[in-house]
């Protein structure tokens, strides 16, 4: 298996990588995406760790077309022959409630060569040895499924290129959509059973040769299952993946300790907290943590304590903005499963938040919910010389006007998503690749107003999704 360079783009602006809106906590994280842009290494992923391809190598294509014309680039034809499979380690750790992943999606951009439209083809298989039958097929007839899920009413057009995804939360919802729209919705199955994952999955293989080839043209998996409008955003084969459905950047940090040392929390760009007092906060930066602690050990939790600084454009009418400034106490509950692949993934809650002080106004407060949960969850890989890390929270504030005798609740939640420094490191998966694609932008420090004669003045540039 080879392994992505890490290519690290030192950008001389303030970067904000959090392009997307605040999302449900325990929102589903990409932990694989594979495109089969690269015709020497074809199971290179784009996130996470590139595919096995076990037996005869696919057939690559630079575009491949299917009877209608619409065609996507970097397409692989799979093999038909029992050691012939792509194994994924999808580095998901044990969720759901059992010792096994029983929470994931899946995506397939797919359509089937014409010598195969009236075969059996396996689309994923849970057995890592390939010692079974296979778990989730298209039959003869173009029905989806398998026996113990039900197939499909619908037949699926085998001609056309198809986004296919599934998602799984095992004894809760098992569904599959074509296209963004829902398809079928599958019989609910036990936790850690027949169709909960190892830290591998085979895509495309079966051990009685019902494996007839595929044209793929990507395939991803989410750590959970996606919603309806998640799925719906994904649209059909070959579009782009929505900002909000990429993982969070990776920021190297040379210790694991946490939190990240160096990080940035921000809001993302576009996003106003907004209060039902009228109160408008935007801009949010979260910084300079005064200790950093070790991670919990492996099935262990720690609460970690320290001091901070939080910085943000304030505004009581929603046009008038001001920037200040304040110190914040804040203690955090980290949670580490007891297996992760290779990275730690820990479950996260924030219990306190007291904003105050600074160069807020007086009597002015801000602190999180005591009766709203303000869960994240950070991620770190271990590499050379330290630790990429993601991280997030999806926090519920309140805000007190009167030195905390009443306090306001804010309308939703805010995201608050780990960057690095101002000017920063990103990690890049796709190699040398310019502009980077993933996580990043260009955007103006924060202060700055550009300037024209006629009169116009623009600020808080962000340039991004690169295609």
């Amino acid at each position: 298996m080879n392994t992505i360079p890490a290519l690290r783009v030192c950008l001389g602006l303030i970067v904000s990588s959090c392009l997307f809106g605040p999302l449900a906590a325990r929102a589903a994280v990409l932990t694989g995406l594979w495109e089969f842009d690269d015709p020497l290494n074809p199971g290179r992923a784009t996130v996470g760790i590139d595919l096995g391809i076990a037996g005869a190598p696919p057939m690559f294509s630079p575009a491949l077309a299917d009877d209608v014309g619409n065609s996507l680039s970097g397409v692989l034809t799979t093999s038909h022959g029992l050691a012939d499979y792509f194994t994924a380690t999808h580095d998901i750790p044990p969720n759901g409630g059992g010792v096994f992943v029983n929470d994931f999606s899946i995506l397939i951009d797919l359509f089937s060569p014409p010598e195969s439209r009236d075969q059996w083809r396996c689309l994923f298989q849970t057995n890592p040895t390939n010692g079974n039958d296979g778990d989730y097929f298209i039959r003869t007839d173009n029905r989806l499924g398998v026996a113990a899920l039900t197939y499909s009413t619908n037949v699926l057009d085998p001609s056309r290129w198809t986004r296919l995804v599934l998602t799984f939360d095992l004894d809760a919802s098992i569904r599959t959509y074509v296209n963004g729209a829902l398809f079928h919705t599958h019989l609910l199955q036990p936790i850690d059973g027949r169709f909960s994952l190892d830290p591998t999955v085979l895509f495309f293989g079966d051990e009685d040769l019902e494996n007839f080839p595929w044209n793929v043209g990507a395939i991803a998996m989410w750590d959970g299952p996606l919603t309806a409008l998640e799925v719906a955003d994904l649209g059909r084969a070959g579009e782009p993946m929505p900002p909000g459905l990429l993982p969070a950047p990776q920021v190297f940090e040379a210790s694991d300790n946490l939190p990240p040392a160096t990080g940035y929390y921000v809001s993302p760009s576009n996003y106003h907290q907004m209060y039902p007092n009228g109160l408008s906060i935007t801009n949010i930066y979260h910084y300079s943590f005064d200790r950093s602690d070790p991670p919990p050990p492996p099935g262990g939790t720690n609460v970690h304590s320290f001091g901070s600084v939080v910085e943000m454009d304030v505004s009581w009418d929603g046009v008038n903005f001001t920037r200040l400034s304040a110190p914040a106490a804040v203690a955090v509950r980290a949670s580490r499963g007891t297996t992760g692949g290779s990275n730690a993934v820990i479950e996260t809650e924030m219990l306190q938040l007291d904003i105050s002080g600074g160069s807020l106004p007086p009597g002015v407060r801000l602190r999180e919910s005591p009766t709203r949960r303000s869960t994240g969850r950070t991620t770190m890989r271990p590499v050379p010389g330290g630790f990429l890390v993601s991280s997030y929270f999806d926090i519920f504030t309140e805000v007190s006007t009167n030195n905390g005798s009443t306090w306001t609740p804010a309308s939703s939640s805010g995201r608050m998503q780990l960057i690095g420094a101002p000017t920063m490191e990103i990690f890049q998966p796709s190699g040398g690749d310019l502009p980077p694609r993933y996580h990043c932008a260009y955007v103006t420090p924060r202060e700055y107003h550009q300037q024209y004669n006629n009169g116009y003045s623009a600020n808080n540039i962000l340039h991004h999704h690169f295609d």
